[in-house]
């Protein structure tokens, strides 16, 4: 039995030597830091005070001060105004007009969408000013500005003597088909006016050009 313990002994006493002749510990390496969850993103809200609630937030129907302030901030036109009255690109980033002053050319610019996503091009601006001289949409009190574009001042003047129960939409259409807003192509519109207006770019920076949703 002692011989038995000195043997053990010596057992334990070897592996605390052997111990402490080996070389030092390696560290244990530190766990890896969780991933942070990202941030979620933050929805950004800007507040403007307004001085009576809008009664209609419509391009082609809005008619005071409040409701266009607001349309300027929700649309944008074919061309802007800056800080000093200049006419600025917007939605059309070049123009020019025909020789004789009576064909304005906007190009519309690559890559417009609507506030949920959806592409904007040519069709929605032509809509816009078809719309604002449309007998049958009513609420209209601005269509006026836009009468110098060819066959403009025959569909309003349909409108404005014809009683809505009896206007018959071939009719209307055939107006249409000599007003002078199309598309050449998908990034292309074309106003064709009765007579050369200098000052009509300024116009097409109006609410009424505005495209509709």
């Amino acid at each position: 039995m002692r011989k038995f313990e000195i043997v053990a002994l010596l057992i334990l006493g070897g592996g605390l030597i052997l111990g402490a002749c080996g070389g030092p510990a390696q560290p244990t390496a530190a766990p890896a830091q969780p991933t942070a969850a990202p941030a979620p993103s933050q929805i950004k809200v800007l507040r403007i005070g307004v001085v009576t609630y809008p009664d209609v937030i419509d391009p082609q129907k809005s008619s005071v001060v409040n409701e266009i302030n607001i349309l300027q901030l929700a649309y944008e036109g074919l061309v802007r105004l800056d800080e000093k009255g200049s006419v600025q690109a917007g939605s059309a980033d070049k123009w020019e007009k025909s020789a004789d002053g009576k064909t304005i050319t906007f190009h519309i610019r690559d890559g417009l969408k609507r506030w949920d996503g959806t592409p904007m091009g040519c069709a929605d601006f032509e809509y816009a000013l078809k719309r604002e001289v449309d007998p049958f949409t009513s609420g209209r009190l601005y269509s006026s500005i836009v009468r110098d574009i060819k066959g403009a001042q025959e569909l309003l003047d349909y409108g404005d003597t014809t009683a809505p129960d009896n206007m018959d939409r071939q009719q209307v259409g055939a107006l249409y088909a000599n007003y002078g807003v199309h598309c050449t192509d998908q990034q292309t519109l074309q106003v064709e006016l009765d007579s050369p207006i200098g000052f009509w770019e300024y116009i097409a920076s109006t609410w009424v050009t505005f495209p509709a949703d």
